[in-house]
């Protein structure tokens, strides 16, 4: 009798775990867009920099799209960074994630090239460096900025975030991820992280019966808590960034926009953290108006949940417009306010 309901119900979990794998019901997002599964946890590289391999190129092949990149002695997708140095145009860095970088649109439909384009009608001696990279956070940006951005002579950064940042902050830390011998070591993930990767039945009991939030793998009764440490440790990392900006001589501003998951919203809790700060762009303030009388799906992609080239173009357009609504904005570059 024992085992004929052992083997009931090893037989029913092999079944449930089979329809849940063909439903894609607890797919990651990484699954989702075909490909594996992604560790985030635990994850330790040989370098403090987040960037792509210097001089490379990739192919993204996402559900639904399909475009190359190409990359620069730095890893970053520009120009080779001595010809960006050498110009004697006036040069602003942007720094970011993969909004910045522009998953989702060719190089030259970023918002970083957008904002150019508007910028040039006042100030047509500016030339901007985009060292947006998929996946980083304030923390890699600061590093890269540090180290090796500087060497760029910019007359401005502008550093964008969004709310993807506070959930890589809960799960990298902030800076105790950089080691002293110049690796990184993420922070370390639950136990059952093995199971969790492997089982899309343990991954429905955590998620349904458990109550851990899918993407964090930390429990929902603690997400409001360290979203509010992550929300902390962001605003010390961009007051930093201010800091280390203001003793070279450097404008520094730092964009908060709404992920196209949340642009109905009127705010978040990262943009309402950075309410008091001067130097900080809300773009909830412009994106919330107009995506309330326009359908988001035709600025977006559907499944990557990244903006299209038309999308980054609105965003680069908002961005230029409410800095030029800045005086030290203007006064920065030499712009007529």
């Amino acid at each position: 009798m024992i085992k004929k309901v052992s083997f009931s119900v090893f037989v029913f979990l092999i079944m449930l775990e089979l329809m849940l794998r063909v439903l894609g019901t607890y797919k990651t997002e990484a699954e989702k867009q075909g490909m594996d599964y992604e560790k985030k946890y635990g994850v330790k590289t040989a370098s403090w920099f987040h960037a792509w391999a210097p001089n490379s190129s990739s192919t993204y092949s996402g559900t639904d799209i399909l475009y190359n990149n190409k990359y620069n002695n730095w890893g970053n997708r520009e120009i080779n960074s001595d010809s960006f140095a050498s110009s004697p145009k006036t040069k602003i860095v942007c720094i970011g994630d993969s909004f910045t970088e522009g998953d989702g649109a060719p190089y030259d439909s970023t918002w970083v090239k957008s904002f150019e384009k508007r910028i040039g009608v006042k100030h047509a001696n500016i030339k901007t460096y985009n060292a947006g990279v998929c996946g980083s956070d304030p923390f890699f940006d600061y590093k890269m900025l540090k180290l090796t951005l500087l060497k760029l002579r910019p007359k401005m950064v502008i550093s964008v975030v969004n709310y993807s940042d506070v959930y890589d902050v809960i799960i990298r830390g902030g800076d105790e991820r950089f080691n002293p011998d110049s690796t990184t070591s993420y922070k370390n993930g639950p136990f059952w992280l093995p199971a969790y990767q492997y089982s899309h039945v343990f991954r429905l009991i955590m998620v349904q019966l458990l109550k851990y939030n899918s993407h964090l793998l930390i429990n929902e009764s603690n997400q409001a808590v360290e979203e509010d440490k992550a929300v902390a440790l962001l605003k010390k990392k961009a007051e930093e960034t201010k800091q280390l900006c203001d003793a070279n001589g450097i404008a520094f501003y730092i964009v908060i926009h709404p992920h196209p998951l949340e642009i109905t919203n009127k705010n978040n809790k990262l943009s309402l953290a950075f309410a008091d700060f001067p130097f900080a762009i809300n773009l909830f303030n412009t994106l919330y108006p107009f995506y309330n009388t326009h359908d988001i799906k035709e600025y977006s992609w559907a499944k990557n949940h990244h903006f299209n080239s038309k999308g980054y173009w609105l965003m680069g357009d908002a961005i230029a417009t409410q800095l030029l609504n800045q005086q030290s904005f203007c006064n920065a570059l030499s712009i007529q306010f």
